[in-house]
C-alpha cells in the first residue's frame, strides 16, 4: 500500500462511497469455516470482479483473475497459479463458487446460485454439484422453494442481478410478501417490466392504501391503453387525408 492509499483509509470511508453486494450467508456460515486469510482474499475479490460484469449470470475467466494485480499480491509471487487453485478448489468445495470448463477448456468461475445452476443445465453443461451444495444450514433466498418472490420476478419480469436481490430482500423486510407478488403480476400486466415500478406501486399502496392503489393502477393502465387506441385512430385520419390530397 502507498503512503497515499494509506493516507487517504486514514481519513475514513468518502462521502458517496459506492457498496457491493455480497451473499448474507458469506458473513455468517462461512467466516466459521475459511481455512486460510488468502482464501478469503481471493473470495473477496471474485465478489467485487463480478460485481463489475454487466452480463448474466457473471463468470470470471481464471486467466483474468489469475492476472489481476491483487492477486498476484496476496501469494506474494510464491508459486501463484498453485496456490490460487488451492483457494478455488477450496471455495468449490464449500459451496460458494462453481468451476466450469468451456468448450475452449478455459476455466471459468462463477458463484454457486440458484440461478447459475439452472444456467448450466440449460446448456447442456455436465457438472456434478454433488460436491459443490451450499451449506445446509444456510438459507438460499434464491431457492424457488425459500421463496416465491424471486421465481415470479425472474419468470415475467427479468433475471436477479445482484442490486434487484437486495432490493426485493429489502422490500420483504418492508412490506407483506402477497402484497410484492401482487405487485409484480400488475408490472407484468402493464408490461412495465422494472423493478423501480413495482416498488412505485408498493409506496402508492402505504400511501393510498391497497385498495384505491390497485383502483388508481387499472385506471392508469386504461387510460394509457386509451390514449394508444386515440393515437392509433389519429395515425389512420391523416394517412386518410394524405391520400384524398394525392388523389386531387
Amino acid at each position: 500500500m502507498t503512503k497515499e492509499q494509506n493516507n487517504q483509509l486514514n481519513k475514513g470511508l468518502p462521502f458517496g462511497v459506492k457498496y457491493i453486494p455480497t451473499p448474507a450467508p458469506l458473513f455468517s456460515t462461512y467466516l466459521d469455516k475459511y481455512e486460510s486469510l488468502e482464501e478469503l482474499k481471493v473470495l473477496l475479490k471474485i465478489i467485487h470482479s463480478l460485481y463489475l460484469k454487466k452480463d448474466f449470470p457473471a463468470f470470471l475467466h481464471y486467466d483474468e483473475l489469475f492476472s489481476d494485480p491483487a492477486i498476484l499480491k496476496i501469494y506474494k509471487n510464491d508459486n501463484n497459479n498453485k496456490k490460487l487453485n488451492e483457494s478455488l478448489s477450496q471455495l468449490e468445495q464449500k459451496g460458494i463458487i462453481l468451476l466450469i470448463n468451456d468448450i475452449e477448456n478455459e476455466q471459468r468461475i462463477f458463484l454457486n446460485t440458484e440461478q447459475v445452476r439452472s444456467y448450466i443445465i440449460r446448456e447442456g453443461i455436465e457438472k456434478d454439484f454433488s460436491h459443490s451444495k451450499v451449506d445446509s444450514n444456510i438459507i438460499d433466498f434464491t431457492s424457488e422453494n425459500q421463496n416465491p418472490v424471486i421465481n415470479l420476478y425472474e419468470n415475467n419480469i427479468g433475471y436477479i442481478t445482484p442490486i434487484i436481490y437486495e432490493n426485493i430482500h429489502n422490500a420483504l423486510k418492508e412490506y407483506d410478501e402477497k402484497d410484492i407478488l401482487e405487485a409484480i403480476k400488475i408490472a407484468t400486466e402493464n408490461n412495465v417490466k422494472n423493478w423501480k415500478y413495482i416498488k412505485t406501486i408498493l409506496e402508492r399502496w402505504t400511501s393510498e392504501g391497497k385498495e384505491r392503489g390497485q383502483i388508481n393502477e387499472r385506471n392508469g393502465a386504461t387510460r394509457r391503453n386509451s390514449e394508444e387506441n386515440r393515437s392509433d385512430e389519429f395515425y389512420k385520419e391523416y394517412v386518410r387525408k394524405q391520400k384524398s390530397r394525392g388523389r386531387k
